[in-house]
């Protein structure tokens, strides 16, 4: 009889901590993200070579990961979602997204100028698992969808 409400009480303790985790579906996120703004300039999916020559990311930690760049290289627009093993990976990531933003000032400072306002409004959020990182002109509305994700 003990092993029966040992086995419930885990049972019930699984089921509150699987209710309790936030997932999200990266790659539906982000094409809502794609489909909801209008952006100056075409993003493009960075390729895993891209990501890996825009990011110092950790080497593991790192479970999934979307970034969108523009086409041209023209503007500064970029955004991309990381789903991240544990807190210390997250916190990588938000080291390595801040080497990208001191790269992307450096490289538009006296290329266009005009694009720093956009860096340096910069988002980069943590949200349990997720990683948030966007420079656009509607950072608030990608902050909706990304937290209306996680609902």
């Amino acid at each position: 009889m003990r092993k029966i409400k040992i086995g419930i009480l885990l049972a019930a303790a699984l089921m509150l901590l699987i209710g309790c985790s936030k997932s999200m579906d990266i790659h539906k996120t982000s094409e809502t993200i794609l489909a909801t703004l209008t952006f100056d300039d075409e993003m493009i999916l960075a390729s895993e070579s891209v990501v890996d020559n825009l990011y110092l990311l950790p080497e593991t930690g790192v479970e999934d990961y979307v970034v969108y760049v523009s086409g041209s290289g023209a503007t500064a627009n970029e955004f991309a979602i990381f789903k991240v093993k544990d807190n210390d990976a997250a916190t990588a990531v938000k080291t390595a997204l801040a080497t990208r933003v001191e790269t992307l000032t450096t490289n538009f400072e006296n290329y266009v100028p005009d694009e720093l306002n956009r860096i340096n409004n910069k988002l980069i959020l943590q949200k349990g698992d997720y990683v948030l990182f966007a420079i656009t002109n509607a950072n608030a509305d990608v902050q909706d969808i990304f937290s209306n994700a996680l609902k």
